[in-house]
């Protein structure tokens, strides 16, 4: 499951009309709610969870998303510097 904070790219279409509009949108998760009412443009109607880009921009079904992992830590090298005397 998702939580915010976690970066997340859309994957999948809608799940009622198949829309891919947003495949390829990233955003950070700002909540996550469950939703028994959520709607589609086209009409449908689904109880389920929604990741909340925001307070105002709405979200996406939590289905429909990838979460894109954090980078790991770059490794650090040390090097010998040999000056010549």
């Amino acid at each position: 499951m998702f939580k915010p904070g976690d970066l997340v790219m859309v994957v999948k279409p809608q799940f009622c009309c198949g829309t891919g509009k947003s495949i390829g949108k990233v955003f950070r998760v700002h909540s996550i709610m469950r939703v028994p009412n959520a709607w589609c443009n086209c009409g449908a109607i689904k109880d389920t969870i929604i990741a909340y880009k925001d307070a105002v921009q709405g979200g996406f079904d939590v289905q429909r998303l990838r979460l894109i992992p954090p980078l790991s830590e770059p490794e650090t090298t040390e090097r010998e510097v040999e000056h010549a005397a």
